[in-house]
């Protein structure tokens, strides 16, 4: 809160009525109007809700499940499905991590296609790169879910006797395996949605990102009542494949018109 109270204040000092502005011969250039600023940067801010509207959704749908025993309360905190879940937030951190260089690379050499005299192989140089920061994404991912799962193990049986429980057998290990995959797919997603941000194409990753959270509370309410809250990662990993499975579909059939996506974009 405070973040993001300094931010607004320091944009209204910069840009709005208590700003200040250098001397300069030329005359002040007009600032767009506040409801062309609204309109452009929407987008952006749907993406930044959905985004993280997908990632906990499934959270709130366990809270709300009554599992064997009825709640105290509407929304009941569980540790044993937290500590999964946290766990396997640890896999898309380290996804995370690869992703600029991928997404700028990317954006990069579209941005430097220019005039292209053999479009088809323009697309096959470009889809070509694609799969090869995919393949890095992949791996990434993999190494990241083995290095965690062998550390949960490691800290039960070798850590402080305090930590035993934090990776404990059941509940907990299960739920960060179906986490794991959900951030896994989620990962490739948001490689993809980062892409398409930088070629100023929104709706390619807003409509995707909708439909992953529609899935995410449909199947997660459907599953952790039926069969009980700690299932309810079930729906993040169905959600965030069809998040994936989208968006790299479409990716590669945008680099497919490479050139036509550079000219569009720059």
């Amino acid at each position: 809160a405070v973040a993001i109270g300094v931010a607004f204040g320091w944009a209204y000092r910069s840009l709005g009525k208590g700003g200040t502005r250098e001397a300069s011969d030329g005359p002040a250039p007009p600032l767009p109007r506040a409801s062309t600023v609204v309109h452009t940067t929407l987008p952006y801010v749907a993406y930044g809700v959905l985004y993280f509207a997908v990632l906990f959704a499934d959270r709130v749908v366990s809270w709300s499940a009554a599992g064997a025993d009825p709640l105290p309360y509407p929304i009941w905190f569980r540790t044993a499905y937290e500590l999964g879940m946290d766990w396997a937030l640890g896999v898309i951190f380290m996804m995370l991590a690869a992703l600029p260089f991928a997404v700028r690379r990317l954006s990069g050499q579209i941005h430097e296609l220019g005039a292209v005299r053999d479009p088809a192989a323009a697309a096959a140089v470009m889809s070509r790169q694609y799969l090869r920061h995919l393949g890095v994404l992949l791996v990434v991912g993999v190494l990241a879910v083995a290095s965690i799962w062998a550390g949960g193990l490691w800290l039960g049986e070798h850590g402080p006797e305090l930590l035993h429980p934090i990776f404990a057998p059941g509940t907990t290990r299960y739920v960060f395996a179906v986490a794991a995959v959900g951030y896994f797919c989620f990962s490739i997603g948001l490689m993809n949605g980062l892409i398409f941000l930088a070629q100023g194409r929104t709706s390619h990753v807003l409509r995707p990102l909708t439909w992953a959270l529609i899935i995410d509370l449909a199947v997660g309410l459907v599953v952790t009542r039926a069969f009980g809250y700690e299932h309810a990662g079930w729906g993040l990993a169905v959600g965030a494949a069809v998040f994936a499975v989208v968006t790299t579909r479409w990716a590669l059939a945008m680099l497919r018109e490479a050139d036509y996506a550079a000219y569009a974009a720059y």
